[in-house]
């Protein structure tokens, strides 16, 4: 039950193997671990569980996406070369600035927590 990708074998990999394990568990686990517990607590362990497993099939299921998207629009593998080749400099310029946010709401989400350890 995989996701078929045609790879093309005259290109070089842009990662390892080993990135790509790296990378997968970032986008799947990231700032999100430190939900898990809270949600945890109001659903049950066993809800929870399966919610965390839905939500990291439905991540490989994107990344799969985004890589055959890469694919078929012969663009290099990621978010801002995909947006540019399908809606041109301002999807590139859009993507761009919602990562920048993605990437401040991160690190607000990781100082939130520190600062409540500190706090006591």
């Amino acid at each position: 039950a995989g996701f078929p990708i045609e790879l093309e074998s005259d290109r070089p990999a842009l990662q390892t193997n080993a990135e790509a394990i790296f990378n997968l568990l970032n986008n799947s686990l990231g700032v999100s671990i430190l939900a898990v517990a809270f949600v945890c607590s109001k659903v049950g362990f066993g809800a929870g569980m399966l919610m965390y497993a839905g939500s990291a099939y439905i991540n490989r299921y994107t990344l799969h996406l985004i890589l055959r998207a890469c694919q078929i629009a012969a663009t290099p593998v990621s978010y801002a070369d995909v947006a540019k080749a399908c809606l041109g400099s301002m999807g590139h310029t859009t993507i761009g600035f919602f990562m920048l946010c993605q990437f401040a709401s991160s690190c607000v989400a990781y100082i939130i927590p520190v600062a409540t350890v500190l706090e006591h």
